[in-house]
């Protein structure tokens, strides 16, 4: 019992003095510390960076938010850029439908593409002039989608000049709703849902005979305004998910936040009670669902300027628009015969050497020619040398293209800073002009809802102006200079389109007019005595014409080159994004996703997607159980016209299905 009692104690301690040797149980003894490696940052993602792009001969799908005849900067410029990447690529732009009734009035009828000319707008002008609208009024109501499509694709091919891009663009639609407090257009329905290989899809052409209807799938996705186009709209799953699609492309084109801070909540005077807390408030909650809906639905978010605010983990800033080429044909005209021409083309010897001859015979009483119209010297002053021929052609077409006076052209919204223009040309006509504004009278182009308020706002001020309604901007061409003082736009189309046609254009110093801040007839002000600076020297110079190259920058051609190299993608998408889609597109499913649409500020009209869908599917079921009935009631007549055009092939087929037997 000894020995054993002896052995296990010998046992116990050489087993303690292993243990103690290699440094475990020792309370004297600390384990030895290992060093680490540096720990790198893991990117956890859903996919694997691939390269993506919009690149030539794939099948590329532009939604849009707008559509003409409104005559906005979200259903011109989508339309234009699908134009001119329907060249080389199976270009569908997709355009929001609005069904025939006071919606369609509201958005389109106030909104013409053309204006006629009236007997009361003749002597509009101060010198008797009549404006140079003399086209048919536009159509602005649609019974179908297909007679909505051709209005569009002929505006393209004729007002737009590019017929070619007409004839191979295709145009699809979705349903829309207008939302009056936002004066927007939303989502109703499937939109992302009608593209898979099953569901046949209209597309509707320049000609009937081009139309298809059949399952279209695109490779590459255009998302204009992709926050306005998820906000409210129906969700289903993983058929919702854009970014389903190879690559997906967002352009923002508007500033919600902004709009969101300027925006009342409630009715005059308690909106003003309110607006300094709700305000701020309303705008973060904007641009954090703008953030939310962009991370979840783009590959890339394209920023058309620096003004705004982060939208996502992709974005990129860079303007991808350009001006139609009606603009840019009237600042060539205007070029080819400014007096600028003569400092490039002639020195001043020649002038010197030619003076006296072109005064001699611009003075002279000239009769037309036999021959096209142009005016003919007599033959003992005729001087055929090339120098005295442009100069007088310069002499005889200086005064058609000579312009005067300033104006503004936009949406009347108070978002567009026409409270601040108001309160600018006051303060120039009060304190520097005596009461009157130089150059004359004001003009005011465009509509909208806050017009009538907008106008007594003028009135109280004693602003010298006239609101001429809404009219094509490429119809303005009398006019010398352009102001617009919004700071909530991201990229303003009407400023481009002013440069295009060789006007001077006056603009803050904003980060949205950074683009524009290098053309030379681009004058920005910070101040109210800057504004009067620029104001008193555009209305009295003749703005010089645009070099090549700057002219080149706002040409359609320009800007999709840039959009195709902004559009290029190759990092992965992150793991918070991921859910951020999978959150959307679960949350919005059923009567809880109607619910919070409706909460979350689109109402019932708009929220309730879900039983709009349900509508629309028991709509279709019915139809489709009514056709077969109305062809069985058909009249004998219609079966005697079909019995007698029944070739030989259909007898058979229709014996082979009356013998072959049915099921239930």
């Amino acid at each position: 019992a000894m020995a054993a009692r002896t052995s296990r104690l010998v046992v116990l301690v050489l087993g303690l003095l292993a243990l103690a040797d290699a440094g475990i149980g020792s309370p004297t003894t600390r384990p030895r510390k290992i060093r680490r490696l540096p720990r790198t940052r893991r990117i956890v993602t859903h996919d694997v960076p691939t390269y993506r792009d919009v690149g030539v001969g794939k099948r590329v799908l532009i939604v849009t938010t707008a559509s003409l005849p409104w005559l906005t900067g979200t259903a011109i410029n989508p339309l234009l850029r699908a134009a001119h990447l329907a060249t080389t690529r199976d270009v569908t732009l997709m355009l929001p439908w609005v069904e025939p009734g006071k919606d369609q009035e509201k958005v389109y009828g106030t909104t013409p593409n053309r204006k006629e000319t009236t007997a009361s707008e003749k002597n509009n002008n101060d010198d008797g002039s009549t404006n140079n609208n003399n086209n048919p009024t536009a159509v602005t109501s649609f019974a179908t989608r297909e007679a909505h499509a051709r209005y569009v694709l002929e505006w393209l091919a004729t007002d737009g000049g590019l017929p070619e891009a007409a004839s191979h663009l295709r145009i699809a639609f979705y349903d829309a709703k207008l939302h009056p407090p936002h004066n927007s257009l939303y989502p109703m329905g499937e939109t992302c849902e009608m593209f898979d290989e099953r569901t046949p899809v209209a597309r509707y052409a320049l000609t009937e005979a081009q139309d298809e209807h059949v399952p279209w799938v695109p490779s590459a996705v255009v998302l204009e305004e992709p926050e306005h186009l998820n906000w409210y709209a129906y969700r289903d799953g993983d058929r919702s998910a854009w970014r389903r699609f190879d690559n997906v492309v967002g352009v923002a084109h508007t500033n919600y936040a902004r709009y969101a801070l300027t925006e009342r909540a409630l009715p005059w005077p308690l909106g003003e009670l309110v607006h300094p807390v709700a305000g701020p408030l309303k705008a973060v909650a904007a641009l954090c669902f703008a953030r939310w809906m962009c991370n979840a639905h783009c590959h890339r978010v394209i920023k058309l300027s620096a003004t705004l605010p982060r939208l996502s983990n992709y974005d990129v800033v860079c303007n991808v628009h350009g001006v139609r080429d009606a603009f840019l044909a009237v600042g060539d005209d205007k070029a080819a015969t400014t007096p600028f021409l003569t400092e490039l083309f002639f020195s001043s010897a020649e002038d010197e050497a030619y003076e006296e001859t072109l005064k001699r015979k611009t003075t002279k009483p000239r009769t037309n020619s036999s021959s096209g119209g142009i005016e003919a010297l007599d033959d003992d002053d005729k001087d055929d040398s090339p120098a005295v021929v442009a100069h007088l052609a310069i002499a005889d077409n200086r005064a058609e293209h000579l312009t005067a006076g300033a104006y503004f052209v936009g949406k009347m919204l108070w978002q567009k800073g026409l409270d601040r223009l108001c309160e600018l040309l006051a303060k120039t006509s009060r304190d520097y002009y005596a009461g009157a504004l130089p150059g004359g009278r004001f003009d005011v182009v465009g509509d909208g809802p806050d017009r009538a308020a907008i106008e007594a706002r003028f009135r109280k001020a004693k602003v010298d102006a006239r609101f001429l309604g809404c009219r094509d901007h490429a119809l303005c061409t009398s006019y010398r200079v352009l102001v617009n003082p919004s700071v909530t736009e991201v990229l303003c189309t009407t400023v481009a389109e002013a440069l295009a046609m060789g006007k001077w254009v006056i603009v803050p110093a904003h980060p949205s007019n950074e683009f524009f801040a290098q053309f030379p007839t681009c004058l920005t002000y910070r101040s109210a005595a800057e504004f009067a600076r620029c104001y008193s020297r555009a209305i009295s110079h003749e703005p010089p014409p645009l070099p090549r190259s700057l002219r080149y920058q706002l040409t359609w051609e320009a800007a999709t080159r840039r959009f195709c190299a902004a559009a290029v993608s190759t990092h992965a998408i992150r793991r918070a994004d991921q859910f951020a889609a999978y959150a959307h597109t679960r949350l919005g499913r059923g009567p809880l996703g109607d619910l919070i649409r409706s909460v979350a500020g689109a109402g019932p009209a708009i929220g309730r997607q879900s039983a709009y869908v349900k509508r629309a599917r028991r709509k279709a079921d019915q139809q489709a159980a009514k056709a077969p009935q109305e062809a069985s009631t058909e009249s004998p007549d219609t079966t005697t016209t079909r019995a007698s055009t029944t070739t030989p092939a259909d007898v058979s087929k229709e014996a082979d299905r009356k013998t072959t037997p049915v099921a239930a």
